[in-house]
């Protein structure tokens, strides 16, 4: 007959970390509300950044004065041949300063009203 022998000899475990999670920390699953308030939210983020982009480009976009220009305010009375009259000297056809009134100013129309500031090429 054998025998076994068991020597039982306490060892020391180092003790171990056990993650614990907190009742804040468990992930929540979001209601319908939630869902439509993170919606909204998003969407007004989206509208804003458009319209600040759009504001930005069309900042951009505006014409500015070149050199050699200048602007002049549209009194009662005036017209862009009055105008552009005025500005051509000696051997300079006023069609040629009207068109060039117009294109300075990306005016769709050859109307102008008093107190508009016109961007008028120089003599």
């Amino acid at each position: 007959m054998s025998a076994l022998l068991i020597d039982q000899v306490p060892v020391p475990v180092p003790p171990r970390l056990r993650l614990v999670h907190d009742a804040d920390a468990i992930p929540r699953r979001r209601t319908s509300r939630g869902r439509f308030v993170v919606r909204v939210i998003s969407a007004v983020i989206a509208v804003l950044l458009a319209v600040a982009l759009g504001a930005a480009a069309g900042l951009a976009l505006r014409p500015t004065p070149a050199v050699g220009t200048g602007v002049v305010t549209v009194e009662a009375g005036d017209s862009l041949w009055s105008l552009a009259a005025g500005l051509a000297g000696p051997g300079r056809d006023v069609r040629d300063v009207v068109a060039e009134i117009v294109r300075l100013n990306g005016l769709a129309t050859d109307v102008v009203v008093p107190g508009q500031r016109l961007v008028i090429p120089g003599r």
